[in-house]
């Protein structure tokens, strides 16, 4: 970078806290959409008391299933910043992990007959 013009440095540096503060905004807007779907799939959950085990097709019920589905497709939209970050990450943490693994052991057993007296 260094060898760059002083113009070119400042633009470079100035499109890297942009792309950090994307990068924190959309991490935020996820994190707000993870609690978005969290909420509205509790709402849903507890609307889903109101569905007559009975009558499941009747109007009080139907009502009540209705809502459930927009809670639920809500809930799923809103959670999709997050899913989509965690998808883009997946590989970088899957080689984080690796990385912290400890190599696998070699262990070698040995098998004494037990019917033969020790000499």
């Amino acid at each position: 970078m260094k060898a760059l013009p002083i113009s070119a440095q400042i633009a470079a540096h100035n499109l890297a806290d942009e792309l950090i503060a994307i990068s924190t905004h959309l991490a935020g807007a996820g994190k707000f959409g993870a609690a978005t779907a969290h909420r509205l799939s509790g709402i849903a959950h507890a609307k889903v008391q109101e569905i007559d085990d009975a009558a499941p097709l009747d109007e009080e019920s139907m009502e009540a299933l209705k809502g459930v589905a927009v809670l639920t497709r809500m809930a799923n939209e809103s959670s999709q910043i997050g899913m989509n970050l965690l998808q883009a990450n997946k590989d970088s943490i899957k080689e984080m992990n690796q990385k912290m693994k400890p190599p696998p052991k070699r262990v070698v057993v040995e098998v004494v007959d037990a019917s033969a007296p020790d000499a």
